[in-house]
């Protein structure tokens, strides 16, 4: 986001009267520690003489411990400081817990404003302070309501992946690939299954696609896990089986005909 750099910081902020006293207000997300969203307020005054803004974050005071139906409650307040070009020099948030009813007490909420340069960072990517309206351009929260497992899913790295119904994907297991110093040396079990031997070396586990061993190919199904011999077989035997019936049929529709020849 960009704080206005041509803010006098005149304002003082009211904790009773925040809307009418901040330089700058907006609305957050944000989810407690059991998945309840929750509305927040961020009010931003800046501070007297000075390249920073004070920010402060408010709850409905129904949602928090103590609160007052009605009334907002501050949760945590902090700092945005920029240097002389602008840039995000500090971020302060120490202070910054959340009560909220029936989850954890005390929680702690970080808010990321930028890469500060005090921090290591370059102090561009994230807040400005610059000769333009206040205003958030990108807002991203990593929280999210509680959630079911949907589905599942592969990817070509073979790891599989749990979609909850929140929108959230997890990754859970990755499939492990074999390889062997001589594939020709290991004993054929049959139904596509091979086992270790002597030969063939002992097994160097791994990810699939690394260091010589196979590629996972997602939603593919792979022709050679069919047995053609049996599948044949069993439609031999069905074609039998189909043949004995259809004269079973045959034969009693023969002698219904002759029962009714003999009653005329």
């Amino acid at each position: 986001m960009n704080f206005d750099a041509r803010t006098d910081g005149k304002r003082t902020w009211d904790p009773t009267k925040p809307d009418d006293t901040s330089d700058y207000n907006t609305n957050l997300l944000m989810y407690d520690s059991v998945g309840n969203a929750h509305s927040v307020k961020m009010y931003a005054n800046r501070d007297p003489g000075a390249n920073s803004f004070t920010i402060h974050f408010m709850a409905k005071g129904e949602e928090v411990t103590g609160g007052v139906d009605g009334v907002p409650s501050v949760q945590g307040e902090g700092k945005v400081i920029f240097n002389e070009k602008g840039l995000l020099q500090d971020v302060q948030m120490a202070n910054v817990v959340f009560n909220f009813k029936s989850a954890e007490q005390g929680q702690k909420v970080d808010f990321k404003f930028g890469d500060a340069i005090l921090q290591g960072g370059k102090g561009l990517a994230g807040s400005t302070m610059y000769g333009a309206p206040t205003d958030v351009f990108k807002y991203m929260q990593d929280g999210n309501t509680a959630g079911t497992i949907s589905g599942y899913s592969f990817d070509d790295e073979g790891v599989l992946s749990a979609v909850y119904s929140n929108g959230v994907n997890k990754n859970l297991y990755q499939i492990a690939v074999s390889k062997f110093e001589s594939n020709e040396g290991l004993y054929k079990l049959g139904s596509n299954r091979y086992k270790e031997t002597r030969k063939s070396g002992e097994a160097f586990i791994g990810k699939p696609n690394v260091a010589g061993r196979g590629r996972i190919m997602p939603k593919n199904l792979e022709g050679s896990t069919t047995d053609i011999a049996k599948e044949m077989i069993n439609l031999m035997q069905m074609q039998r089986s189909f043949s004995a019936n259809a004269k079973v049929v045959t034969a009693a529709d023969e002698m219904m005909n002759g029962v009714l020849n003999i009653k005329r």
